[in-house]
């Protein structure tokens, strides 16, 4: 299922035969640290997703992708908490947590509209 990104190092578009595309890459880097695949059943909006973090500017990617494997969207989040969050996790019940390097640890919950 999974490719060999390990070496030699490439930059952007593969340079050698048997190497693939990434899926999405970021020129400056956004200095990831942690990525899931999201395969709860919590947030059915989200199954499939790639959940990762961001440490250069301090949010959370949420990437859905199309039955091909393609980008279909991109949401930032949690980047008003300005706080390097370092590592994202999914437990067996589908919910998400993730840290940050000053040792908080969240919970995301689905927020609700209230009608009047």
């Amino acid at each position: 299922m999974g490719k060999e990104y390990w070496a030699p190092i490439s930059v952007g578009k593969t340079q050698e035969k048997g190497l693939i595309d990434p899926i999405k890459h970021y020129t400056p880097s956004i200095a990831p640290s942690s990525l899931i695949v999201y395969s709860g059943k919590k947030y059915k909006s989200l199954k499939g997703a790639l959940i990762s973090t961001a440490l250069k500017l301090t949010h959370i990617n949420i990437i859905r992708l199309d039955e091909n494997l393609k980008p279909i969207d991109e949401k930032r989040v949690f980047s008003k908490l300005n706080e390097r969050i370092r590592v994202v996790t999914e437990d067996i019940s589908g919910n998400i947590y993730f840290a940050t390097d000053s040792g908080n640890i969240y919970k995301i919950v689905e927020v609700k509209e209230k009608t009047l």
